[in-house]
C-alpha cells in the first residue's frame, strides 16, 4: 500500500519531526504561494542557516514561520 506524502507530512508533524515534515512539505507544487515560501525558506534555513545569517535573514523566525504553516496546513 502506498502512503501519500501529504500523510507522510501529517505523521511527522503529529510526531513534531518538523525537519522531515518541512523536507517533504517544501517540495509540494499545489500550495498558496505564501505558504510554498515559508516553508521552503524553513528548510533552507535549516539546512543552511549560516548563509542565511550571512545573508542577514533571521533564521529562527523563518524556521518558525514555517512551522506554524505546517501546523496551520498539516496538524
Amino acid at each position: 500500500m502506498l502512503v501519500k506524502k501529504t500523510d507522510q507530512v501529517r505523521a511527522l508533524v503529529a510526531q513534531r519531526d518538523y525537519a522531515g515534515a518541512l523536507r517533504i512539505a517544501s517540495k509540494f507544487r499545489m500550495l498558496a504561494a505564501d505558504d510554498k515560501k515559508a516553508l521552503v525558506m524553513a528548510h533552507e534555513c535549516r539546512h543552511s542557516p549560516d548563509f542565511y545569517r550571512q545573508l542577514g535573514l533571521d533564521t529562527d523566525a523563518l524556521q518558525q514561520k514555517g512551522i506554524t504553516v505546517l501546523q496551520r496546513l498539516y496538524g
